[in-house]
This record gives structure tokens, sequence and C-alpha cells, in this order.
């Protein structure tokens, strides 16, 4: 909660400073800026800019639902796997218990994301209307009508389905590497998605400058998001409970 607020309060600072020096109103900053400037991420031709800057918000945001999952299913797992499988009987039980967990932490995370927001609301409008930094920064960029709310919708939606999606691949990881291990991973394929175009990496599609909405030749639709999420996620949870069944897990307990 300190890191959620810590990391609002320094974006809002962003904005008002880039707002003193473009001479907006500062008065009028509203959620919406706040979430692009957190959200925004870089566009596709990062490498062609040396002025663009790294989104270290986005990223710290980003991997905070593999932190705090940390390595907590392979240790309950292991160290109670004679227990739990007297009570559960069935390995598959076992496997969804933990994917329930981790779904779980990816929406508690967020619930105590929009808290901090609120915490923040003092130093914010909201408002049905674009505010001058808006209409400066972010409304001429749009390839299609969008309205503040819808806008603020979308770029908080994007982040929390690959937030979901890591932080269920850090659960299922973390039964087969150490949790540090699958840690670096996640941490390393979000990175290199700053600076890659590739669609195959699951950054690109939590950066809404990427979304059809602002970048309408290169953009990824929302059907390519949900595509991208429902594929990778069969394929981790099947490809997971796979191995997890062929698993010594009683010897791993006794290591």
């Amino acid at each position: 909660m300190i890191l959620f607020v810590m990391i609002l309060l320094i974006s809002f600072y962003q904005i008002k400073l880039s707002s003193e020096v473009e001479g907006f109103n500062i008065s009028s900053i509203t959620y919406t800026d706040l979430f692009y400037t957190i959200f925004k991420g870089t566009e596709y031709q990062i490498l062609d800019e040396p002025n663009a800057k790294f989104p270290f918000s986005w990223l710290i945001l980003q991997m905070m639902g593999p932190f705090i999952i940390g390595g907590y299913v392979r240790e309950d797992l292991f160290d109670q796997s004679s227990f739990l499988i007297v009570r559960a009987k069935h390995r598959l039980s076992l496997w969804l218990s933990k994917l329930l967990f981790s779904f779980t932490v990816a929406i508690s995370m967020y619930l105590f994301f929009i808290l901090a927001i609120l915490l923040t609301s003092l130093f914010l409008s909201f408002s049905f209307e674009w505010s001058d930094y808006g209409e400066k920064m972010i409304k001429p960029l749009l390839s299609t009508t969008l309205d503040p709310v819808d806008f603020s919708i979308d770029i908080l939606i994007l982040p929390f389905l690959v937030t979901l999606l890591i932080v269920i691949a850090q659960g299922i990881l973390t039964v087969f590497v150490r949790p540090i291990y699958a840690f670096f991973i996640l941490l390393s394929a979000l990175a290199v998605s700053v600076f890659s175009t590739s669609r195959l990496l699951p950054g690109s599609y939590s950066m809404i400058l990427r979304h059809h909405s602002l970048d309408i030749e290169n953009g990824f639709t929302w059907m390519n998001v949900f595509i991208y999420i429902l594929v990778v996620l069969f394929v981790i949870i099947c490809s997971g409970y796979v191995l997890f069944k062929k698993m010594d897990i009683f010897q791993k307990e006794r290591d």
C-alpha cells in the first residue's frame, strides 16, 4: 500500500511539473492523466527514440504481483504435501487450489491499488471531460473517439489482465524452479517487452501506447489481448499440470 501511494504521488508530481512547463491548469489534473502517466509504457519505436524514458512505475506495478506471491505456492505444496494429498485425494484439486490462490492475489493487489488511488484523491479531480493536460498530451494521440472514463477503464484493465497472467505464471513456475529464478524470468520478459515489438512477450499488452486506440497501424486490439491471455494461460496451466502429475512431491517434502 505504501509503495502504491508513493508511485501515485510521484506520478502526480511528474504531471504537475509537466503542466507547469506547458502552462496547463494544474488544478484540473484528473485520474485519467494519472493512469496514463503510470501505464502508458513506451511506443514500439522506443529504439529509434534516444530520449525515451524507461517505464519504471509500470514495471514495478506489474511485478508487484509475482513479488507478493513469491514462493508461497511452492512452500505450501511441498511442506504440506502429505497432508494435502490425504485431504484433497486428487492432484487436480491441489493444482486448481493453487491457481485460485494466484488469481486471488492478483485481484487483491488491484483492490489495494484502487484503495491507494482513493487515498490520493485529495490531489486529483474526477471529471468526465478532458483536462488541459489530457487535451494537449493524450487526446491528440487517440485514433478513435473515447471519453476520459472509457479511456481510463481501458488503461486499468490492460495491466490487470497481464498481472493476472504473470502472477499465475509465477505460481506455476515456482513448483518446478526456485521462486527467485521464476521472478527474474518474468521480470526479464517484461523488461524485454519494452524494447521489443514481439507479440509473444506479455509486457506489450499492458502498455496503452501500444493499444490500437493510440496506435491504429501497429497496435493490438482487445481481441488480440484476450486471445493471447487465454492461449498462454491454457498452455502454462495444462503443461504445468502434466509435469506436476509426474512430480514426486513427497520427495520434495523430504528435501
